[in-house]
């Protein structure tokens, strides 16, 4: 329990993906944009990692490792995301039509960004057990909630600031980044 509790607490601050490998980062800075967007998207991003995740995990080593073919794990969990994605937008689109509507294209191209295939790649090399894959695919969830909170306001001020032209939009937000991952570092003392 104490190894779970570590990892998840790890991944969300010190090793957090999104801040310290900037996969994802795309999607944040265009999830903080919009505050309307910013819990559905959150959380929408978060069923996808964590289904994909689970049922990645789980083709691995129930198909590809019985049948040696270890060598289609990206293939494969490409193809799982991609269903799992088109799978939870439909059942959105069937419940929420106008939000669907309005933000419809954004969903799909966000849900199929890096963090979703890291995330699934990086259970099979890392975890032993499904509660290892569970966990980590949470706290990797959470971690992307957490920087999306924390950069929607900054995102905000920066835009109202007297930012040098060549620093405007996505370099600052990669500097901002950059110094999130610095200040979350600094937890590691502590776990």
């Amino acid at each position: 329990m104490e190894k779970l509790i570590t990892l998840f607490v790890s991944l969300v601050f010190i090793n957090n993906i999104v801040v310290s490998q900037f996969m994802g980062i795309d999607s944040v800075f265009v999830i903080a944009k919009n505050k309307n967007f910013l819990v559905k998207m959150s959380l929408f991003m978060s069923v996808v990692i964590v289904l994909s995740s689970v049922v990645s995990y789980g083709i691995y080593q129930f198909l590809l490792v019985p049948l040696s073919m270890q060598y289609l794990d990206l293939l494969v969990f490409t193809l799982v995301i991609i269903l799992i994605v088109y799978g939870v937008y439909a059942y959105i689109t069937k419940n929420d039509t106008a939000f669907t509507e309005q933000y419809g294209k954004q969903f799909v191209a966000l849900a199929l960004n890096s963090i979703v295939l890291y995330v699934a790649m990086n259970n099979i090399t890392l975890n032993d057990n499904w509660t290892e894959v569970i966990v980590y695919a949470l706290a990797a969830s959470v971690g992307f909630i957490l920087v999306v909170i924390i950069v929607t306001p900054i995102q905000e001020r920066l835009e109202a600031a007297e930012v040098p032209a060549v620093f405007k939009g996505i370099p600052i937000m990669l500097i901002v980044a950059g110094l999130m991952a610095i200040a979350l570092s600094g937890i590691a003392g502590i776990v």
